[in-house]
């Protein structure tokens, strides 16, 4: 057979009615809810020509009554509060699942792209086979500081991580960045000032990270929300050289600087960022080793105390949200987990 193609083919048009991934369209309640259904049509769009023959996790309902009556009604009630909920609702706008509250009906039909451990590190998990598309679900594998994934069996992968659905056209692979295509989606131009962001955060950074600081991933569905105040956009962390001067960035980025200068870096540009105003940036197209991801820092002064969870002490009052859209009442983290869980 012919080699593969370094990169994916070119982008075709968007089909006459949009694309053939199902939404509940023309929703917007929210700023992030309007964003997300342009992610997935411009994405579905210039992926439509490589989408799995498979797509899981897209029911639509069309009211809370019918949401209430079906497997998903005590998931949607945990996370966000089905009285708080905009219908027509359908799974296809959500990214993120929780693994351990999937109803059981979902995760005895899911099928999740093959993982292996990316050697002795336990942050990332690599894709097997083919690269990940848009609309796939994969586990991504995140067990910070609590267990490595060498050590685990194929079998407990999926429960010390959750289910996470691509929203780039290809998210791993060496078509997760062509400028050209890349420009022109939705998901380039990220969220505006002053939304709430539904995010991740896990445990634990903080050791290499300027304290009173945090950092995320854009994940929707988790029901938890951050108030970007005013925040910046970029692609990945190379934008810090290229847009603002920080020329220390461009050796931390090619591996040649030490963790001691590392940090340096790190504390220059919070610092700096701060000064000029921004509260969080967002990088739309972080290059996490293995994966395209979406990932957000929160600058503003925050905890002064290091992590032993996946909760943050004393995060400014209003900052993080929970309900639909984030308009619920204060996030009251769960203790002792690793991840940031608004259900304590």
């Amino acid at each position: 057979p012919p080699p593969a193609p370094r990169h994916p083919p070119p982008t075709p048009p968007l089909p006459p009615g949009g694309s053939r991934y199902p939404l509940a369209r023309g929703m917007s309640d929210s700023p992030q809810r309007e964003w997300m259904q342009r992610v997935v049509e411009t994405s579905a769009a210039a992926a439509e020509c490589c989408l799995p023959t498979q797509t899981q996790l897209l029911q639509t309902f069309a009211t809370a009554t019918e949401l209430r009556a079906s497997p998903w009604a005590d998931y949607f009630e945990h996370v966000y509060g089905i009285r708080t909920m905009v219908f027509p609702f359908s799974l296809g706008e959500i990214a993120f699942f929780y693994w351990d509250r999937l109803p059981l009906t979902a995760k005895a039909s899911l099928k999740l792209r093959e993982q292996q451990p990316g050697g002795e590190r336990w942050s990332y998990m690599v894709i097997e086979g083919p690269a990940l598309r848009f609309g796939e679900l994969y586990g991504h594998g995140f067990a910070w500081g609590r267990v490595r994934h060498s050590a685990l069996r194929p079998s407990e992968w999926r429960s010390h991580g959750n289910v996470w659905r691509c929203l780039h056209p290809w998210c791993s692979g060496p078509g997760r960045y062509v400028p050209e295509v890349f420009a022109r989606l939705a998901i380039s131009e990220g969220l505006p000032s002053h939304t709430r962001a539904e995010v991740f955060h896990a445990c634990c950074d903080s050791h290499d990270w300027p304290q009173g600081t945090a950092w995320f991933f854009l994940a929707p569905g988790s029901g938890v929300f951050l108030d970007l105040r005013r925040t910046v956009v970029l692609r990945t962390h190379a934008d810090l050289a290229t847009r603002f001067g920080f020329s220390c960035w461009g050796s931390v980025l090619d591996e040649t600087c030490h963790s001691w200068c590392e940090r340096e870096c790190y504390v220059e540009t919070v610092e700096a960022l701060r000064t000029e105003g921004y509260d969080t940036i967002q990088f739309t197209n972080y290059d996490a080793e293995h994966y395209a991801d979406y990932e957000v820092w929160d600058l503003r002064v925050g905890s002064a105390d290091w992590q032993n969870d996946g909760c943050l002490p004393d995060y400014p009052r209003g900052t993080l949200t929970r309900g639909w859209a984030g308009t619920g009442e204060e996030c009251r983290c769960r203790r002792g987990g690793d991840l940031l869980r608004c259900d304590g």
